[in-house]
């Protein structure tokens, strides 16, 4: 037994751990855990949380992540650290006692690192591991292995599991849309859409997005970014600027939303997660612009309207910062401003609210194919039908 230490509000009450061993060890493990130091406490929650990782980086980050989501916390994790070619596995578990609240909560963690043939048959292996009428969470993690190593060895593991979580844009350590020094979770969206169609998912980059989302929002600004190609007074651009692939999914949501003709989106890199939205008088026989090169800044994306701009709508914050900093300005004027909280640390109440509320959301589906599209230099309807 190891001696207790603390985490978050988490207390690590028992630690085992084992070298090549099987399924029946690790069981062993739990029950004697439960028996001598789980008696007259409740667990923390009745979900599961099954994370595949494609290396043991990739497994820290989830570990890093699950272990401060306090009385959040899912009733047990699994974590799968798939390694080489060395047939095998390693084992830990560890027992968490949380007295925060006034209540005795305890929550399991188990760690398999696995290597070998046993990797094509995860679905067998981590069955006597998921308890029976509990929901699953199933988070793929696929570090430095690569997203097509995990996905092909997760298929089976998927239909055991209720919500599939995956991050198409790695959080930096703060949590805000990362720039892709960890690289612990990275799915592209397309292979993600693909997991879509047969399973349930949700895209921890999209969560994390939110106090973006509101902050539009909150400055009104679907009052004028209607589109009508026949008889709208104005041409509305989006300009998108973030890490990874971050800013373009948010300029394809509120393209969705807002119905905004996908040639009309520029997005680019940047540290600094931005969304702004440039609206022009159209006047006499002024035709609609053609894409701007996604390589273009906010500046040169604006000087396509010069002399026509009016309205401008922009919301940005960096990693760090405590809220999403939204104003919307007439003529240089200022009509709004707003300020959406982000939650700290952001990628922890994300993965919170991806185990409290795991659903389909048909909006992500619609924005990420619209995303696939523009990235491939194609032209998609900006309602991603």
């Amino acid at each position: 037994m190891a001696q207790a230490l603390s985490s978050a509000d988490n207390t690590l009450a028992c630690h085992w751990q084992g070298s090549r061993v099987g399924i029946p060890e690790v069981l062993g493990a739990i029950r004697q855990f439960r028996h001598h130091e789980a008696r007259g406490g409740v667990q923390v929650s009745t979900v599961t949380l099954l994370a595949l990782a494609g290396d043991g980086a990739a497994g820290g980050h989830v570990l890093d992540t699950v272990r401060v989501t306090g009385s959040h916390r899912p009733g047990r994790v699994v974590l799968v650290v798939i390694g080489g070619d060395a047939v095998g596995m390693d084992a830990e578990v560890r027992l968490y006692m949380d007295s925060s609240e006034g209540i005795q909560r305890w929550s399991e963690e188990v760690t398999l690192k696995i290597g070998g043939p046993v990797r094509d048959h995860l679905d067998s292996l981590v069955a006597p591991l998921l308890p029976p009428e509990v929901p699953v969470a199933l988070w793929l993690a696929p570090g430095l292995q690569g997203h097509r190593f995990l996905l092909d060895r997760s298929q089976a593991v998927c239909e055991q599991s209720d919500i599939v979580v995956i991050d198409s844009a790695p959080a930096t350590s703060m949590g805000t849309p990362g720039h892709g020094a960890h690289g612990h979770g990275e799915i592209p969206l397309s292979s993600a859409l693909e997991l879509a169609r047969a399973h349930p998912l949700m895209d921890l980059a999209w969560v994390r997005q939110a106090p973006w989302r509101r902050a539009i929002a909150g400055l009104g600004v679907g009052a004028f970014t209607g589109w009508d190609a026949s008889s709208s007074p104005a041409l509305t651009h989006i300009v998108a600027e973030g890490p990874q692939s971050a800013p373009l999914l948010l300029a394809c949501w509120l393209a969705c939303v807002a119905s905004i003709p996908a040639q009309l989106i520029d997005s680019s890199p940047s540290k600094r997660l931005r969304l702004a939205l440039e609206t022009a008088t159209r006047t006499g026989s002024q035709s609609l612009p053609g894409p701007v090169p996604s390589s273009a800044s906010a500046g040169s994306a604006k000087s396509t309207f010069a002399g026509q701009g009016d309205l401008e709508a922009v919301v940005e914050a960096s990693d760090g910062d405590p809220f999403v900093y939204g104003k919307a300005t007439l003529q240089g004027a200022t009509l709004a401003e707003v300020h959406s909280p982000i939650p700290s640390p952001l990628r922890v109440w994300a993965l919170r609210h991806a185990l409290a509320k795991p659903m389909r959301d048909p909006l992500w589906e619609k924005a990420a194919r619209l995303a696939i599209a523009i990235d491939a230099n194609t032209t998609s309807p900006a309602n991603g039908s």
